[in-house]
């Protein structure tokens, strides 16, 4: 399931480097951890990798 809130993506995108044995799991916070250990590394990537929705683009100044 895609992750709607923000605070999803963040504990998503914190569990990616974990799972893939880069940082450990007890430098995580609480949810972090979960989303690592129930989650696989494809569906930790969906969830990290969801646009944020409702907001415009940023328009740059050329």
């Amino acid at each position: 399931m895609p992750a709607k809130a923000p605070a999803r993506r963040r504990t998503a995108g914190a569990a990616l480097p974990a799972g893939r044995g880069k940082t450990n799991m007890q430098d995580l916070m609480p949810p972090a951890k979960a989303t690592a250990g129930s989650m696989s590394a494809s569906k930790r990537v969906k969830t990290a990798s969801m646009p944020k929705r409702g907001k415009p683009e940023h328009k740059h100044d050329a």
